[in-house]
């Protein structure tokens, strides 16, 4: 592919085809003949699109959350009951396993390993396949408003015993749980003075605002679908940032 083909495709292509083409020539037979448009096109690639996408990607997500919180809370405000979590939640602490560094530094990094607050590692194993909620337990618990510390995850994963996790029941989906926990204040049900914590009892007893069962069904429906896209476009971040990794292993490799 010449200089003005790349460009071309670069600019007219779908992004992901993008990452398809420079992975094939990076993984296939044909890296030699490709070395040195791979080092240039490679380094226009990761600064002007790769870094482009992600910032692109990130607001997107941001945005397209804060919609959806938007309007589940124009429905509360508008026809809100009163519950508490336990009603909306089950629980899956149990399976939870902590694994400490040291376990973790000699694994493969396959799957994700989530925290109180934040993915922190990756391991070769995990505990948990779908679509969940995380609530930090200890440590790390609310922001400065009171609001709890959250995380949506999917997929194959591994969770320590620092956080909550949690899918939706009683017809409230684990994305409108997470929404509604997000705008809900915690600070009553934190106990510690040094080391916060959110046990599970305080947590199930915790009283919460939700939209009146007539607007469940339309309610779950929009925002399944804007979760479905912060899920693709997370993927898509996912793949730009290994295709970014790649390309700079092989630029390192071709430049020598």
């Amino acid at each position: 592919m010449g200089e003005n083909g790349l460009h071309s495709y670069i600019h007219n292509e779908d992004k992901l085809k993008l990452y398809q083409i420079f992975l094939s020539h990076i993984q296939g037979k044909e890296l030699n003949s490709f070395s040195q448009p791979l080092f240039r096109y490679g380094h226009y690639i990761s600064k002007s699109i790769i870094s482009g996408r992600f910032q692109r990607d990130y607001l997107l997500n941001d945005n397209l959350e804060a919609t959806a919180q938007a309007v589940l809370q124009d429905k509360i405000v508008s026809n809100g009951i009163e519950t508490t979590v336990d009603s909306l939640i089950d629980l899956f602490d149990s399976m939870r396993r902590p694994m400490s560094s040291l376990d973790r530094s000699g694994m493969e990094r396959i799957y994700p390993y989530y925290g109180a607050a934040s993915l922190m590692d990756y391991v070769d194993d995990y505990i948990f396949d779908g679509i969940y909620g995380l609530l930090g337990e200890d440590g790390t618990v609310m922001d400065d408003n009171g609001y709890p510390t959250m995380q949506y995850v999917w997929g194959k994963f591994w969770v320590n015993n620092h956080a909550h996790i949690f899918q939706g029941k009683n017809g409230y989906s684990t994305e409108m749980v997470y929404l509604i926990l997000k705008k809900t204040v915690v600070r009553n049900a934190v106990t510690g003075a040094v080391q916060l914590k959110i046990n599970q009892e305080n947590l199930r007893k915790l009283p919460v605002i939700v939209p009146c069962d007539d607007d469940l069904t339309e309610l779950n429906a929009l925002i399944g679908k804007v979760f479905l896209t912060i899920r693709e476009n997370r993927t898509e971040i996912e793949q730009l940032a290994n295709l970014k990794d790649i390309l700079l292993a092989k630029m390192m490799t071709s430049s020598r």
